[in-house]
């Protein structure tokens, strides 16, 4: 994309309301997105809903699960999927998978022409890149932005590297995602706590409250608290799809305006409430006509007509629509929805989404966490990860299926359901997955039937597994230790690890358990509540200490909170004695 040429300007502009503002666009913005679809070979071009190689649609909103890729309650089927990160809209960075995370902000295109919905690209939206400002109980100001916490329980906020807002502090570097409510604050579905070096930094989104010009050749964009500054170098486009490239194109600084939402990165920090973008991008709804759109998310602004809304960039029109645990009266500010439908295209017109469905968000299946897939960081069942994402399943409420507590390790295959609490999922089922598929795992229980020549044994687990040594397979200890295949006998407790074969268990690893010996445990996320004098510092909801044995390995007099750091150590109560600690450079 060419940077833009900013024609001279005078004045301010600064009292266009954004009704009229939003009008005023339409022309230009039909214009532009008729010439992009002309660009990629008609409307029915590929990209679009239209007669062309692509049959499928978008769907926009928070990550609410794994396994494929879980959006707003919807499994996408993964499969040479590309992966986006578009905090500076005019260079996406390729990414991936492991770099999606509960609550993050997605625009996801999926192709419906089989029965599992294929997820084709997922662009990552941040919101807010920025440090804080201030602090309040359940708000934070950042990037000039007021953030505020998620109170409906259906769209609760996902804390990463800290546990809450009583654990952050102002400087510390976020990133946040969200969406907006009627007084244009970002409620959020996830604040992450990013390395201090991450401050450098900057992405704003928002409406353009106000135009000025403080020089020939360069405008200031009021976003929120913020002037974003637009000169000869800034990159300005339009995206009508963000996960398509032939749909974004450079425009003219001339055509933004006031009431615009846009998108801006800039790869310095804010200083004095000002900053110079590197990119400005204005966003608008997908412009694939007739196309299935999705979206969720909280309702921003009521229209005039009946079944009129907005949610985030998108305008609806729901006078035809169903609606699920409500009626078309109950529509107001604030309410998470979740909408199904088409987009229409129209000649002075904006593109605007037909619903077909708009479904009220309850506090019962709709706040449901999903996750499948290979247990890491395990230190006992109050504390492990699964795609990244941190899961206590210790609650006496838990329900176990086709296997139990003691089953648990890293590398066993599960599924869980449960609710977001803070930086945690806290599981109400876990599901253990024991199907002869070939995926790696674990499986954890007593040896029996073990017969030394062939390395034939059984391991009564989740379920009874017929397992085969290899040449190959590795020995060790839960306690960190060397083992061998002498080792292993009759009774003895062991994790195995490798994958099944026309039935058998092929074992790459024997982790076996030394009665008496603690358990090793690893652990790896940002550290937060740092306590350098007490020799303290949490990760992952676990309490660390450490002490004159433990082994540091970085610079851990300079550790800032989210700084990423290793943990290798042993349970003791309710702490982990960190054997191994090491610091990871920014």
């Amino acid at each position: 994309m060419n940077s833009v040429q900013i024609p001279s300007r005078s004045g301010a502009i600064s009292s266009t309301p954004f009704k009229f503002a939003r009008q005023a666009f339409v022309g230009v913005l039909l214009s532009l997105i008729s010439l992009l679809l002309l660009s990629c070979g008609g409307a029915g071009g590929v990209g679009s809903g239209g007669t062309g190689g692509f049959s499928g649609g978008t769907q926009i909103g928070a990550i609410t699960g794994f396994g494929s890729v879980i959006v707003e309650g919807r499994t996408y089927t993964e499969g040479n999927t590309i992966y986006l990160n578009g905090k500076n809209p005019a260079s996406p960075i390729s990414v991936s998978s492991s770099a999606t995370r509960l609550g993050m902000q997605v625009e996801l295109k999926f192709d419906n022409t089989s029965a599992n919905e294929l997820a084709q690209t997922v662009y990552i939206r941040p919101n807010v890149i920025g440090t804080i400002e201030s602090l309040g109980a359940d708000t934070l100001v950042v990037a000039g932005q007021m953030i505020r916490l998620q109170q409906a329980p259906a769209q609760a906020t996902v804390f990463d590297g800290f546990a809450s807002l009583s654990s952050l502090a102002i400087g510390n570097a976020l990133e946040i995602h969200g969406t907006r409510n009627a007084a244009e604050e970002l409620l959020a579905t996830r604040i992450e706590l990013r390395s201090s070096t991450a401050s450098t930094e900057t992405r704003l989104t928002g409406r353009i409250s106000a135009i000025t010009t403080p020089s020939v050749g360069v405008l200031r964009l009021s976003v929120g608290n913020v002037g974003i500054v637009v000169d000869s170098k800034t990159n300005v486009s339009l995206a009508s799809s963000l996960t398509s490239s032939s749909s974004t194109s450079s425009i003219s600084a001339s055509a933004l305006a006031v009431g615009q939402r846009i998108s801006a990165y800039a790869a310095t920090p804010i200083s004095a409430a000002v900053v110079t973008a590197n990119a400005v991008q204005v966003e608008s709804a997908p412009a694939d006509s007739n196309a299935p759109l999705r979206i969720g998310g909280v309702v921003s602004e009521i229209g005039t007509s009946p079944g009129r809304f907005t949610i985030g960039r998108i305008d609806i029109d729901a006078s035809q629509a169903s609606f699920v645990g409500g009626t078309i009266g109950n529509l107001a500010t604030g309410k998470p929805l979740r909408v199904l439908g088409t987009i229409s295209t129209s000649a002075n017109t904006s593109p605007i989404l037909k619903a077909s469905e708009v479904k009220f968000l309850s506090v019962s299946d709709d706040i449901k966490i999903e996750l499948l897939g290979s247990i890491s960081d395990f230190v006992d069942k109050s504390s492990f990860k699964i795609r990244n994402s941190v899961v206590d399943a210790s609650s006496l409420s838990t329900q176990f299926m086709d296997g139990i507590a003691t089953d648990l390790d890293n590398d066993v295959l599960v599924k869980v359901e449960g609710t977001l609490v803070g930086n945690q999922v806290q599981v109400t089922r876990l599901s253990f997955v024991n199907t002869d598929d070939g995926r790696y795992r674990a499986f954890v229980g007593n040896v029996s039937s073990y017969l030394a020549g062939p390395g034939t044994f059984n391991v009564q687990s989740s379920r009874l597994v017929n397992a085969q040594l290899q040449a190959t397979t590795r020995y060790k200890t839960s306690g960190g230790g060397t083992a061998s295949q002498s080792d292993l006998a009759n009774g003895v407790q062991a994790t195995i690890r490798g994958n099944f074969d026309k039935g058998v268990f092929l074992v790459s690893e024997v982790e076996l358990v030394k009665v008496n010996v603690p358990r090793l445990v690893k652990t790896k996320g940002g550290a937060y509540e740092i306590d350098l004098p007490n020799k303290t510092l949490k990760v992952n909801g676990l309490l660390v200490k450490w002490d004159s044995n433990t082994e540091i390995d970085g610079d851990l007099p300079g550790l800032k909170a989210g700084q990423v750091v290793e943990v290798e150590g042993n349970v003791s109560g309710a702490f982990v004695l960190a054997v191994k600690l090491k610091v990871i450079k920014p």
